[in-house]
C-alpha cells in the first residue's frame, strides 16, 4: 500500500477542530429540556443520558445557554445512575463554560456546583469537594 506524504520541507497543515455548535430549533430544545426534567423527576436516569447524549455537541467549548442547560441535565442523569466520572466531566465543563461567559443563572449554577461536589465526594476527592462547596456558597451569598 503506497502512502502519499507531504515533502519534508512542507509542514502538514493541522486541521482546526470545528467548534461551532449547529443551530438548534428553540422548540425542539425546549421540548428536550422539558422531557429531560420529567425523566429526572421520575428517576429514569438511563433514559435521560440516552436522550441527551444524542444531542450533545461534539465539543462543549462553544455552546449557548440551552446547551449549558442540556449539559447540566446530562450531568444529573449520569449522577443519578452513579456514573460519577461522566457526571464530573459534564459539571466541570459547565463550570469552565460559566467562567468564560455566564450561561446559567446564579442559583442554577450553584446547584450544578453542588452536584459537582457530590461527584468529587463519591470519587473520594474531599479537597476538591470542599473547594467546590465553598464556591457554591460564595455564589449564593454574593461574596
Amino acid at each position: 500500500m503506497n502512502r502519499v506524504f507531504p515533502p519534508a520541507d512542507q509542514p502538514r497543515q493541522p486541521r482546526e477542530p470545528n467548534l461551532a455548535v449547529p443551530a438548534r430549533d428553540p422548540t425542539t430544545v425546549d421540548n428536550l429540556l422539558r422531557e429531560a426534567r420529567r425523566l429526572l423527576a421520575t428517576r429514569a436516569f438511563d433514559e435521560v443520558v440516552d436522550r441527551l447524549e444524542l444531542h450533545r455537541p461534539a465539543e462543549w467549548a462553544a455552546t449557548d445557554d440551552s446547551g449549558a442547560r442540556l449539559l447540566r441535565l446530562l450531568g444529573q442523569g449520569y449522577l443519578g445512575r452513579g456514573d460519577f466520572r461522566a457526571a464530573r466531566d459534564c459539571f466541570e465543563q459547565l463550570r469552565a463554560l460559566q467562567k468564560e461567559k455566564p450561561r446559567l443563572p446564579r442559583d442554577e449554577f450553584a446547584a450544578a456546583l453542588s452536584d459537582l461536589c457530590k461527584c468529587y465526594r463519591a470519587l473520594q476527592l474531599p479537597d476538591l469537594a470542599d473547594a467546590c462547596q465553598e464556591e457554591a456558597r460564595r455564589l449564593l451569598h454574593g461574596a
